[in-house]
């Protein structure tokens, strides 16, 4: 049973000592670069390849301005008809000595028609607002996809600050051992201790080595991600800057971009709605025809001839009127389901942030007992080194409390950095 409870001690350790190598500089290297969460989250934004897609959206939303701008502009149109009949119009009765030839069964025109719209209805206006709705739609989404990003980067570095703050912990614990050796040595020499003792604390220094890659394995990992989703080198040496406490709110107002992105797509279903009854009303537009052709305006000169016309016409189509209910009530149900997405996402979210507060405050209230237990422990291990040194303890039992030390301070550490994560986590919820 010691030897289980040693052994267990021994593993959490490791977690500790595992991470000391990696984080003491070497005398001779370089003054390190230091990252803070708000840099990281800045560069994944600024490398994140959906960035690109700000530029797209803004192109494509002044491109389509511009083409609907352009319907008021005159449109030209060139018409080229040959054309054979199988009969023509004749005059079956003439005065005397009066002679009409007859018109040709080939007939030739080509026309330019040129059309200007005076009053379209308000569909290029209604045009204009769609095409400024789609392309905040399409912005908006950006901003919920690279939100998102923020919490991929968020918890890969308190990951890394996690695995850190156990080194602060584990350079105590490997001082320790090489204390307890020294001192077993010692003893040795003395005849006080065996080899058996010895051998104990060398079986925890390979169990220790042994964690420490695995996780070194991991941090490096982690890092290696930052590093990709940065577009920074990075490696072992890398420094995070431990970021300051935030202060939370219960019931701070929400300012998730995607309650944005809900509202505009509301608003796309309004300005469609618009357009619906835009498209009933009639148009008015202007109209000239240059032409030139065999027969002319004249049906009895068969001969080629110039000719143009010009004039205004009116036109209405009625037949959009069949659908226009449905299709109101189509918008009305995408509204209405919308709406409901939006009032889903809001009740979850308010599930999440009650479950975030409540772990806040544990954590807060187990890190106050922490913070005693460290005490308390820090105490009794002085005590038992008094005692081994005086030897009315064994040395395995001033190993135990040494090890119930070392665990106590890395619950500590591990719960200092949860109480941040989850705090960051409830900003992040509401966006604050």
């Amino acid at each position: 049973m010691r030897n289980t409870n040693f052994i267990s001690c021994i593993t959490l350790i490791c977690i500790l000592t595992l991470i000391a190598s990696n984080a003491v500089a070497s005398p001779k290297e370089e003054v390190k670069k230091q990252y803070s969460l708000e840099e990281c989250i800045a560069l994944a934004t600024e490398n994140y390849p959906a960035i690109k897609r700000y530029d797209l959206v803004n192109l494509t939303g002044e491109l389509t301005l511009k083409n609907i701008n352009k319907s008021y502009l005159p449109m030209p149109s060139l018409l080229l008809k040959g054309s054979y009949q199988s009969d023509v119009t004749s005059l079956p009765l003439l005065a005397p000595g009066m002679k009409v030839d007859p018109m040709s069964k080939d007939q030739y025109s080509a026309a330019l028609n040129i059309d200007q719209v005076i009053w379209d209805g308000g569909v290029t206006s209604a045009l204009k607002r769609e095409a400024n709705t789609r392309a905040d739609y399409d912005r908006s989404e950006i901003e919920v996809e690279i939100y998102s990003l923020k919490e991929r980067v968020q918890n890969l570095y308190f990951g890394i600050l996690l695995a850190d703050s156990f080194l602060n912990e584990i350079v105590l614990a490997d001082k320790e051992i090489e204390r307890i050796k020294e001192k077993i040595e010692a003893f040795i020499e003395s005849g006080v201790a065996n080899s058996s003792d010895l051998d104990e604390v060398l079986v925890r220094k390979i169990t220790v080595s042994q964690r420490r890659k695995e996780i070194l394995s991991d941090r490096k990992s982690y890092i290696s991600m930052l590093s990709v989703m940065t577009g920074v080198p990075m490696d072992e040496s890398v420094v995070l800057v431990t970021p300051q406490s935030k202060s939370f709110e219960i019931n701070a107002q929400n300012r998730r971009p995607e309650l944005k992105l809900f509202n505009i797509g509301q608003e796309m279903t309004i300005v469609a709605k618009n357009h619906i009854n835009i498209r009933n009303r009639p148009k008015f537009g202007a109209f000239v025809q240059l032409g030139y052709g065999r027969p002319g305006l004249n049906m009895l000169k068969d001969e080629f001839a110039g000719f143009y016309i010009a004039g205004v016409r009116m036109t209405w189509s009625i037949g959009s009127l069949y659908t226009s209910k449905n299709d109101k009530r189509l918008q009305d149900i995408r509204f209405n389901n919308i709406e409901s997405q939006k009032e889903t996402f809001l009740y979850n979210t308010r599930v999440r942030g009650v479950g975030s507060s409540q772990k806040i405050l544990k954590i807060e209230e187990l890190l106050s007992g922490d913070e005693e237990v460290v005490t308390l422990r820090s105490r009794l291990a002085e005590s038992a080194l008094e005692k081994l040194e005086a030897g009315s303890i064994s040395l395995s039992d001033y190993i135990k409390e040494l090890i119930q030390l070392d665990s106590a301070r890395c619950i500590r550490s591990r719960r200092k950095i949860e109480l941040l994560l989850a705090i960051y986590e409830m900003n992040y919820l509401l966006n604050n």
